[in-house]
This record gives structure tokens, sequence and C-alpha cells, in this order.
């Protein structure tokens, strides 16, 4: 048998309550487990980038690029940093930085020649 459209607004009214319903449950868990309504626990993703001056932007990709050569995955240090992806990217090309290249063994012994001076 064919619903109605009434009867079928209907379903689908019950079904995005249930579903409204268990997704408040969840972020309510997830809240009371980590202590925090953020997202990411200690992040400060939220952060007004906008407010940053030129210098604040280039130390930020630099220590993004500095984590990355540890080893550090993109999406963890740009967190860390409290940026997104896409942002890095973006100052990235602002300042005209070339694409990050994991540094090669002659690069890191020489740098580390550097520092052992």
């Amino acid at each position: 048998m064919y619903e109605t459209t009434a009867e079928s607004n209907s379903s689908f009214m019950e079904w995005a309550a249930a579903r409204i319903a268990k997704e408040v449950e969840d972020n309510e868990r997830i809240e009371a487990a980590a202590g925090t309504r953020n997202f990411i626990p200690g992040s400060n993703c939220n952060r007004p980038t906008h407010r940053l001056s030129t210098e604040e932007k280039a130390e930020v990709v630099k220590k993004i690029d500095s984590m990355r050569d540890k080893g550090v995955s993109l999406d963890t240090a740009v967190t860390q940093s409290g940026i997104h992806r896409s942002t890095y990217a973006l100052w990235r090309r602002q300042f005209k930085i070339p694409n990050y290249q994991l540094p090669t063994i002659s690069k890191m012994e020489t740098t580390q020649k550097h520092y052992d001076r």
C-alpha cells in the first residue's frame, strides 16, 4: 500500500526526531567523557587567524613544517597549530613557499653539522 504525502511527511518527521535525539545523546556522552564541549579538547582551532600578523602566519607555517620534518602528519600538525589545512596551503602560496618535501638525508646531515658547531 502506498503512503499519502501526509503519511510520508509524518514518517520522515518521526525518523528525523529519532535521529536528532540519538545525535544529542551521543554528543552529551562524548562531552561527559571529554569534560569539554570542544570537539578536540585543548585545541585552539576556533582562534581567529585573520588577526595574525604576517610574521605570526609565517611562524605557524615554519612550525608546521618542522613538525612534519619530525614525522608528524599534516592533519595532526595543522590541528595542533590551530589552523585548517586549507589555511596552511593558502599561507604557503601567499608567502611563495614551495610545496613541502621531506628533508633528504644529506640535508639532515648538513643541518645536524650546523647544530654541532
